[in-house]
């Protein structure tokens, strides 16, 4: 495709403003995910072939991916070859369809760019890092055309990626700039490069992959990020004239601050047992010229349930009857199904060595796939409301590994500011090292 040219003048041209567009919002595939020591691929597999048939039949005119494409920074050739199959399969079978991927907190920059001035050329525009470039480069880096079915450009994208300690404006060493403010400033700078291109009757759509105030979070699968989430952004950030804010890291699909045109889409896929309740969905995003008009949520089918057996936790002998009334098949009418995941919860009042072989015994012939067992230790006599289930560190944020920590050496001490200010630091150097 053409680059669209950067113009220091907007031209004098005009469109109808009665032009439709329709945007597919979607974020978080982690592709790569492991429940467990269980790969999601099948799962994932499945979802970019339902993504392309509703791409398909929903007449879309452009994608938008938010973040989290990966669920790491080096994922496997075999998690690379899904990202990108389903990039050409978008070509080969809608070859006018524009998409614009950005990085999130899980992806590695360099990883998403390194291929962007290939996919350019196949209508993919990919940010995976913001660029410190000059402002007619950073432009044509950051601000992307979306083109209607007639060919024209319907919406331009301020395609910014998950911000990353270097991406945030310093600030006068005496007065340094509070992330909201440096953020909002980024947001601000991008919306006029898009005024010396954008045309009337052109939608201005933008892009972030971040915490927002008041935004529900799934404890057990998002990393926390920008200082632990103490510094959630506010609406604020985003400039009025902005149709419509295109957000990733949060799972659980929901509106930001009341705000019709400023929303996460969610991940399509569970990604931990506590998102096995959410309405998992893709959002179809539809403008008139320059204005939002109407967002619908496309639910995504559950290729995998997930279970938990009991749903609260019971002595062994009643989990074991429970595990009886699994089904052993899959369902006729769906031979091809993926065994649900399922996680056991049992109470018991000490260490039991045999347990796992218990249970695994217990599920062998079961149409399941045993992804961990969750027990609760209830001391004798002790009331079932006094028991606190057992965290495993592996469902702890590195925050929280470190508060207990603090807290187990001084109980009655609050953890001072200036240390737990140090230790995010300490936590996102580490962080952008992995990428």
């Amino acid at each position: 495709m053409t680059p669209i040219p950067f113009h220091r003048k907007r031209p004098e041209i005009r469109f109808s403003a009665t032009k439709t567009m329709k945007v597919l919002h979607t974020s978080d595939w982690h592709l790569g995910h492991m429940l467990g020591e269980l790969s999601r691929a099948p799962e994932h597999a499945r979802f970019l072939g339902w993504l392309l048939d509703r791409l398909a039949s929903e007449a879309v005119d452009a994608l938008l991916i938010a973040g989290d494409v990966f669920d790491g920074s080096n994922p496997t050739p075999a998690t690379q070859a899904m990202y990108y199959g389903f990039l050409a399969e978008c070509r080969r079978r809608l070859p006018n369809l524009d998409v614009v991927v950005v990085g999130g907190n899980h992806d590695s920059p360099g990883r998403l760019d390194a291929p962007a001035d290939l996919l350019k050329a196949m209508r993919v525009r990919v940010v995976g890092g913001l660029p410190s470039l000059t402002a007619e480069t950073l432009a044509d880096r950051v601000l992307v055309p979306l083109h209607r079915a007639d060919g024209e450009i319907g919406a331009w994208v301020l395609a910014v990626p998950f911000l990353r300690p270097s991406d945030i404006p310093a600030g006068s060493s005496a007065e340094p700039l509070k992330l909201a403010e440096a953020v909002q400033q980024i947001y601000c700078r991008l919306s006029e490069l898009a005024a010396a291109c954008r045309l009337p009757g052109q939608a201005l759509i933008g892009t972030g992959h971040c915490y927002m105030v008041g935004g529900e979070i799934s404890e057990l699968s998002e990393r926390k990020i920008q200082r632990g989430n103490q510094d959630a952004l506010p609406v604020s950030i985003f400039p009025p004239e902005m149709a419509y804010v295109a957000l990733g890291h949060l799972h659980k699909a929901q509106m930001v601050g009341g705000c019709k045109h400023i929303r996460y889409s969610g991940a399509p896929l569970p990604l931990s047992l506590n998102e096995r309740r959410y309405q998992h969905q893709v959002g179809l995003v539809e403008f008139e010229g320059d204005r939002f008009v109407r967002y619908q949520p496309l639910p995504v089918p559950r290729f995998a349930d997930l279970l938990a057996v009991p749903e609260t936790h019971a002595p062994l002998e009643e989990v074991l009857e429970q595990l009886k009334t699994l089904p052993t098949s899959a369902p006729e009418a769906t031979p091809e199904a993926i065994p649900p995941f399922l996680e056991v919860r049992v109470q018991v009042e000490k260490f039991q060595p045999n347990l796992k072989t218990v249970i695994q015994e217990a599920v062998q012939n079961c149409w399941v796939q045993l992804v961990r067992i969750d027990t609760l230790t209830l001391r004798p006599n002790q009331p079932l409301a006094e028991t606190v289930p057992r965290q495993n560190l592996r469902d702890m944020n590195p925050v929280e590994v470190f508060r207990k920590r603090f807290h187990s050496k001084y109980p009655d001490a609050e953890m001072p500011a200036a240390l737990q200010d140090a230790f995010h630091e300490l936590l996102e150097t580490v962080q952008q090292a992995e990428r």
